[in-house]
């Protein structure tokens, strides 16, 4: 994924060590099962979908993360199928991200992370195959139809489909509420993501959902009608489920404050006022 979910700062602070103590430990469980590399590629946005779908408070009992040392109910903690899981899912949606660039032909860089990383990413899509494959057909979708010039709201909802789809058939998640918070932060990862890089994909001449508008500041500034009914259309498929617990009230948070915070940030890096 890509980057973006993390915490406001004017956050609560339970919220802020509750992100905290989940990011690390997903850290310990890429280590843990994957070996002391795979803690390079540790992501703020599947910690967001190891909060979205783990049980109710899941590490309430297991007191701080610390970087090197672990106690009795962490160690246990770390040796359940859903640590397992997620800390794969980071690895391979990284793998699947740059095999993404790579095929895009202008990453140089995204060569290098590959080859450094291939043994990490091997362990994991050989664990977890199924995963695997949903992510490398997802991102095949994705190219043909950038290569299309596909609008960006189908290449949204091809994210969302095979994240969706993780979701259901490899953690086993049925409710249909918490699943519409995962699809719409995977569209508004994409969006984001597209919107931050639109000035340089235009110099780049390489695809983006945008480019019709020319660049960022005109798709602000003169097209801010299409800006606003984007967001709101990603707004609306949300399932609005009350906070009933820090687990629930740190994934509130992050979706109606955290993330259109961002996203006003990103709007506004590089418009000249």
């Amino acid at each position: 994924m890509f980057g973006y979910i993390k915490l406001d700062t004017d956050a609560p602070k339970k919220c802020k060590d509750y992100f905290t103590r989940h990011y690390c430990f997903l850290c310990r469980s890429l280590s843990k099962h994957f070996g002391l590399l795979a803690r390079l590629v540790v992501s703020f946005d599947v910690t967001f979908f190891q909060i979205l779908f783990s049980e109710s408070m899941y590490l309430s009992d297991v007191g701080r993360v610390r970087c090197w040392t672990l106690n009795p109910k962490q160690k246990v903690r770390l040796n359940d199928d859903f640590a397992k899981k997620t800390a794969a899912l980071n690895l391979i949606l990284a793998a699947g991200n740059l095999d993404d660039k790579v095929n895009d032909g202008d990453h140089w860089y995204a060569r290098l992370l590959r080859a450094f990383f291939g043994p990490v990413f091997k362990k994991a899509q050989r664990t977890y195959p199924e995963m695997w494959q949903t992510v490398k057909k997802g991102h095949a979708l994705m190219s043909s139809l950038e290569k299309e010039n596909a609008p960006i709201e189908a290449i949204e909802c091809c994210f969302a489909d095979f994240i969706e789809s993780i979701a259901r058939e490899n953690f086993g998640i049925d409710d249909e509420a918490r699943l519409s918070y995962l699809r719409y932060v995977a569209k508004m990862l994409y969006y984001m993501d597209a919107l931050d890089d639109l000035d340089r994909d235009i110099r780049q001449k390489s695809y983006n959902g945008l480019s019709d508008y020319q660049s960022k500041e005109r798709y602000i500034l003169q097209s801010y009608t299409a800006f606003g009914e984007h967001v709101r259309a990603l707004r609306n498929e949300l399932m609005y489920v009350k906070p009933t617990d820090l687990n629930t009230l740190t994934v509130d948070r992050l979706i109606y404050v955290s993330i259109p915070e961002r996203l006003s940030e990103i709007a506004q890096k590089g418009i000249r006022l």
